[in-house]
């Protein structure tokens, strides 16, 4: 690389570093300009949709969802859907389950 190291040499690179930094401080600058006025249109949107809410607001309020019923007896398995179809005895094996997916197309 260099055999001689000159003290312009160390100035040129002292100001090069100089620049990148100046330069590096200037876009840091805008960013948190932008930034800022990024958070003041946040900000304005906030009291806007509060002020909003406030004066259309409804005393109606959402249901609630249901909570799904508690068994009885957790040892006891849950009901079973009542059979569909015409008025046949379910298939009593897993190879008459089977088959009777089967003949549905699932």
């Amino acid at each position: 690389m260099w055999s001689v190291l000159k003290q312009n040499d160390l100035l040129e690179a002292r100001r090069a570093v100089d620049s990148r930094r100046a330069e590096m401080l200037r876009r840091h600058t805008e960013e948190i300009e932008q930034l800022a006025a990024d958070q003041t249109e946040i900000e304005t949107l906030r009291r806007l949709v509060t002020a909003f809410s406030e004066k259309f607001k409804t005393t109606v309020a959402p249901p609630e969802p249901a909570a799904p019923p508690e068994p009885a007896n957790r040892h006891q398995p849950p009901p079973r859907e009542p059979w569909r179809g015409a008025q046949r005895e379910p298939p009593h094996t897993n190879f008459g389950t089977f088959s009777l997916a089967l003949a549905r197309g699932f």
